[in-house]
């Protein structure tokens, strides 16, 4: 699988560093509000590559962080029953 490095500008051949295991932390929404269509850019693109590095053999491992405001913590626990719902009609399990 090639990637792009953004560092060099240019497509390399992708060598996990172990090779039993990849692992990946990836970047969360910063809760506020509700999810949306902006959101989904980031969620697609982590599961696309997720995805695919598991059907090229390399268990992944997955860590997602999600960073919310002390002052918008009922933000965050509406955010993630939201989340929840959305799941059930957007994201597809293998």
């Amino acid at each position: 699988m090639k990637l792009y490095n953004t560092l060099s500008r240019k497509m390399d051949e992708f060598i996990p560093h172990d090779k039993n295991r990849v692992t990946m932390y990836t970047c969360g929404p910063t809760v506020y509000h509700y999810a949306h269509i902006g959101n989904l850019r980031t969620y697609i693109e982590e599961d696309v590559l997720e995805k695919s590095l598991n059907y090229l053999g390399y268990p992944v491992s997955k860590n997602n962080q999600i960073t919310y405001y002390e002052t918008g913590e009922k933000f965050y626990f509406e955010y993630l029953k939201e989340l929840k719902k959305a799941k059930k009609f957007i994201f597809i399990e293998y």
